[in-house]
């Protein structure tokens, strides 16, 4: 790890960049979710350092997908591992939607997320309850989840059952797939 710097702590950052960040771990602290924190100096550049950080952490890594309805009625999140290759039209057929699209810059303002940095506590934004999450079965299968807290200089990383505790404390259920 010459030239890519990862730390790892066990508690909670001593300030906070954002009232989401607190938000992330005033959550974590009220569901007595343990976690591990790591800090790196820059996100992963390439897979070199991808498979640093990912043997590091020692769990896997993950993808977030948004998609919607045409008429942006509503909207799923789609968590999946990161080498798991997405089939839209495998998945419309087994969760039983009709026409989805990837969600726009626009429609990713409704969580207050940003392209390429699209996460579970994002969620705590949808105030309507229009996303649905999606889970595949690999991710739940694994004994850890990994998860930016609004930062991607950041990982949290907890047990895989906590995440579930979690987006039930957001108000969601899931639904899985393969």
């Amino acid at each position: 790890m010459e030239n890519f710097k990862i730390e790892k702590f066990i508690d909670r950052p001593d300030f906070y960049r954002s009232s989401d960040e607190r938000m992330c771990y005033d959550l974590l602290d009220e569901l007595s979710i343990v976690y591990e924190r790591y800090v790196y100096d820059h996100y992963p550049v390439d897979d070199k350092e991808t498979t640093i950080l990912d043997s590091y952490i020692e769990v896997k890594a993950i993808k977030n997908l948004i998609y919607r309805t045409q008429n942006k009625s509503d909207f799923y999140l789609i968590i999946m591992p990161k080498t798991v290759i997405f089939d839209k039209k495998r998945f419309k057929e087994a969760m039983h939607l009709k026409k989805i699209a990837m969600a726009t810059l626009d429609d990713l303002k409704i969580i207050h997320a940003q392209k390429g940095n699209v996460g579970i506590f994002d969620l705590a934004y949808d105030i309507d309850h229009r996303f649905s999450v999606y889970i595949h079965e690999n991710v739940l299968s694994e004994p850890y989840f990994r998860f930016h807290p609004f930062y991607d200089d950041t990982l949290i990383k907890i047990k895989s059952t906590d995440l579930l505790k979690i987006l039930e404390r957001l108000g969601y259920s899931i639904k899985t797939f393969h």
